[in-house]
């Protein structure tokens, strides 16, 4: 590719010695231009304190931010609109001096409040209605109020999740610490109006032991199934053993051995269950690029049901992936073939020997990012957009009917999906929104109905 004669300097290659990259640097070391054959080429402004105010990147968008006397972020200008970050002092926040209280954008507001350790005790969201011009009802919009509390060691002993809008319901998590300062148990109280006792009363993971090393040697989850981990002397794991009642009967669910070749590359997965039996080998070239990958199956439970798969690769020197073959297990011909073409890194046609070239096409924006994606076998077509942070904001087909919308807050956690999904023989709108890293929310429009999903 070429560049700027602005960027000067020792370029870096990849082993096709094609594709460059530069990096330049002012006086005070500080970037401010850089070129890839991936992503283009992006500029960098400072200030006199050595504070990043600008940045544009290939597709032209610039990102401007701006502090205060301290050097604390003010604002983020984007496209999408500002981001505001507000420091030291806010009504209901406590401990705030020195402290981050409030960030707002277009589709969001958080705030935060902190124990005397400084630490977040306490974060409010708020999902606005009219992010893209896509409301959401009333009732969804929060607030959302997640609360964490410490022990003396700084760890996280309890977490209070969101309510339900509806219902008011709420989940409590709460973590347990052995001697060694592991954590030995997980567990959770939910009650249906809001108000939490000051326990945990059901078990999601308990008894974690450890090794001398502080790997995970066992535990067991809250219905019972025991899990154990060993692990080989350079600290690999060698064998992963899930056992436990399945319906009255005791089963082993997994009990897989896994094998490493001197790289470290895993060689072989050896998995012996009650209900079936998988075997995968794979093999490996001097870069540790998988060659090769062979695999069998063995359903007990269904008659012994027998299934293989053998495939193998090939690279360029690069370390793109230039061509993959499906084999017939039994005689080891090749049934069809993928061929990748690239321009610089990016797979822009992959032909298949059995449905002809072009069976995929893709297409990609000066940042890098795809954008769009024709399987031209089954007549389908993807469009992808993105913001300016190249974050997906939206997937239509190709009759620009919007399959999915996305929105995120200042740091690029998406905090809500909205997409068509087949509820009950009917397809409909179903948003997803994201109030904590760690709770969800689902709404499905036709129905009305509100219900939550909580990762603990």
């Amino acid at each position: 590719m070429s560049c700027p004669t602005t960027l000067v300097g020792v370029p870096t290659k990849d082993t096709s010695g094609r594709n460059q990259a530069y990096w330049s640097y002012d006086a005070f070391g500080k970037l401010r231009a850089e070129s890839d054959p991936d992503l283009g080429v992006s500029f960098y402004t400072y200030n006199v304190f050595g504070d990043l105010t600008s940045s544009t990147n290939a597709k032209g968008v610039t990102t401007n931010l701006s502090y205060d006397s301290i050097g604390r972020i003010l604002i983020k200008s984007i496209p999408e609109g500002n981001i505001a970050y507000t420091y030291d002092s806010l009504s209901g926040s406590e401990n705030a001096l020195g402290k981050l209280v409030r960030v707002e954008d277009g589709n969001q507001s958080k705030t935060f409040s902190y124990d005397k350790l400084g630490r977040v005790k306490k974060e409010t969201r708020t999902i606005l209605a009219t992010s893209a011009g896509n409301p959401l009802p009333t009732e969804t919009q929060g607030p959302y109020i997640t609360e964490t509390r410490y022990d003396l060691l700084g760890r996280v002993t309890r977490i209070d999740y969101p309510e339900h809008p509806i219902s008011h319901g709420r989940m409590r998590a709460c973590y347990e610490y052995g001697s060694a300062g592991y954590i030995s148990g997980i567990s959770v109280q939910v009650n249906t109006n809001g108000i939490l006792p000051g326990y945990c009363n059901k078990d999601i993971v308990e008894n974690i032991s450890y090794n001398e090393f502080g790997q995970t040697a066992s535990l067991v989850l809250g219905n019972g199934i025991a899990t154990s981990y060993s692990y080989d002397v350079k600290g690999r794991m060698v064998r992963l053993n899930s056992s436990g009642d399945v319906n009255g009967n005791t089963k082993v669910l997994q009990d897989a051995v896994y094998s490493f070749n001197p790289n470290n590359n895993i060689t072989n997965i050896s998995n012996t269950t009650t209900d079936f039996n998988t075997q995968y080998d794979y093999g490996y070239d001097g870069l540790g690029r998988l060659t090769s990958a062979n695999g069998s199956y063995l359903g007990i439970a269904e008659g012994n049901l027998s299934r293989r798969f053998q495939q193998s690769f090939d690279y360029a020197k690069n370390g793109n992936l230039t061509a993959k073959r499906i084999h017939d297990p039994g005689n080891g011909n090749i049934t069809d073939e993928w061929s990748y073409q690239y321009t610089n890194h990016q797979v822009t046609n992959i032909d298949s020997s059995r449905t002809g070239a072009d069976t995929l096409t893709l297409q990609y924006d000066a940042n890098g990012n795809l954008t769009r994606q024709r399987d031209n076998v089954k007549d389908l077509t993807k469009r992808i957009q993105v913001d300016s942070q190249d974050r997906i904001t939206q997937i239509q087909d190709g009759n620009n009917a919007i399959l999915g919308s996305y929105w995120y807050d200042e740091s690029g956690f998406r905090i809500r999906r909205s997409a068509l999904e087949e509820k009950n023989n009917v397809f409909t709108n179903v948003e997803i929104l994201y109030p904590s890293k760690f709770y969800g929310l689902e709404f499905i429009e036709s129905e009305n109905v509100i219900t939550s999903v909580n990762n603990v």
